[in-house]
Parts: structure tokens; C-alpha cells; sequence
């Protein structure tokens, strides 16, 4: 494995502390009564939070932690509908991304 590698899941992990935050957000808008203001402000926070989708999906894991990175990332689609468009993409390709990895660094004995 070689810097570069261990810099890309560096940076997943440093993703992965972003995301729990807006995660968190996400949910206390989310526990708020359903107005048209709570409904518009938890939209943003979900579009806020695409972009850290999007660049999770792009880096490549190359360690057990990395994986995990990615498998936040499939919880944050499973934890609401709302999607914003600019993630379309993104769902599949991570629980495919998650599926390779796992096959690739989880050897039986």
C-alpha cells in the first residue's frame, strides 16, 4: 500500500467526521415539527451534505476503515428519501464500491 493510499482513506475518514456532523443536523431538523420551513431547511441540509456523498464515492478505499466510510455514506441515502439529484449516481456505485472491497479485503480463513 503505498502514501498515496493511505492518504486517500485519510481523507475519507477526515470526510467521514464531516458527514456524522451534518448527519446529525440533518436529524434534529428531522425530530422538528413538519412545517413548509422545517421541510425546506432539512432539503438544504440533505444538498449540503450531497457534496461530501460525492467526493466519499470518488476516492477509493483501500482499507477496512475506508470501506466503513462508504457504508455511512449508503446509511445517509437509507436514512430519508429526499436524495438531491446531484447523488443520483452515487448510491449505486458506493454499495458496489462497498460489496468489491469487502470481497477483496475480507479473506476467509
Amino acid at each position: 500500500m503505498t502514501n498515496a493510499d493511505h492518504s486517500t482513506d485519510a481523507e475519507l475518514l477526515r470526510l467521514a467526521v464531516d458527514l456524522a456532523c451534518r448527519m446529525s443536523v440533518e436529524k434534529q431538523i428531522a425530530n422538528l415539527d413538519v412545517t413548509q420551513e422545517t421541510d425546506a431547511a432539512f432539503k438544504l441540509e440533505r444538498e449540503k451534505s450531497s457534496g461530501l456523498i460525492t467526493r466519499i464515492a470518488a476516492l477509493p478505499a483501500t482499507t477496512l476503515d475506508g470501506l466503513r466510510v462508504k457504508a455511512q455514506a449508503i446509511a445517509w441515502f437509507d436514512s430519508d428519501d429526499f436524495a438531491p439529484r446531484s447523488v443520483e449516481d452515487c448510491e449505486r456505485q458506493l454499495r458496489e464500491q462497498l460489496v468489491a472491497g469487502v470481497i477483496d479485503k475480507v479473506k476467509p480463513d
